[in-house]
Formats: C-alpha cells, structure tokens, sequence
C-alpha cells in the first residue's frame, strides 16, 4: 500500500506541473493575440499603400486578411486573462488597429469613385471625342 507522505508529494508534483501549464497556456495566448494585432496592422498598412499605389485588387486583399486579424484579436482578447500593463500594451494595439480598419472601411466607401471612366463618359468629357467616335470607342 502506497505511503500517504508519497502520494501527497506526487499530488504537488502534478499541481505545479499543472501550473506550469496554465501559465504557459496563457503565455501563448497572449502571444497569439499580439501576433494576431501585429499581422491586421501590417496588413492594414499593406493594404492602404496599395490603395494609394492604385492596386485596388490587392489592397482589398490585404483589407480582407487585416479584418480577419482584428476579428481574431478582438474574440481571444475577450478570453485573455491578463491585467495590468500586459493588458493595456494590448488594448493600445488594438486601438490602432481598430482605427487603421476604420480607415480600410473609407477606402471600401471611396473605392467606387477610383474606377476608371468609362468610354462614353470619356468621350462626353474628352476635347478629343470626335476621334474616339471614329476609333469605335464610343457609342
């Protein structure tokens, strides 16, 4: 029959090892949150550089993966359980991403106006209209 003294040290043994996890699990939860900020923001920023470069296509690219970031964030911080500076070093990115996809939605809004005019209303607006006519460019 095992002694009572060994059975209690190996339920320590296995507590602290269970806190040893614990800690490492929120550790890297709160990592994976940071790193989940750190990417929306990257591609956030990617996304209006592309934009301000007329890459439309990738700059919506870039938007899509910034808003899956921040969503992702957004649902493991709600879990996070840290406090303190940790914390607030978390919802300071978090604001800044949150105000970069702000910025990303303006851009969903405006990109309407960027499209490129079409041929008829490049031959009302153009000086050179009489030769876009004869080129069958407009109708």
């Amino acid at each position: 029959m095992p002694d009572f003294n060994d059975l209690l040290t190996e339920a320590y043994r296995v507590l602290d090892e269970a806190n040893v996890l614990s800690d490492d699990a929120k550790r890297n939860q709160v990592h994976f949150v940071e790193t989940e900020l750190d990417l929306g923001m990257t591609f956030a920023e990617s996304a209006l550089a592309s934009f301000s470069a007329g890459h439309l296509a990738k700059a919506k690219q870039s938007a899509r993966y910034a808003k899956t970031a921040h969503r992702a964030a957004k649902r493991f911080l709600a879990k996070l359980q840290v406090q303190g500076k940790e914390r607030e070093g978390i919802e300071v990115k978090l604001g800044k991403l949150t105000h970069l996809i702000e910025k990303l939605s303006a851009i969903d809004r405006g990109a309407a106006s960027t499209v490129p005019p079409t041929p008829k209303s490049r031959c009302k607006d153009s000086p050179l209209a009489a030769a876009f006519l004869f080129m069958g460019r407009c109708r």
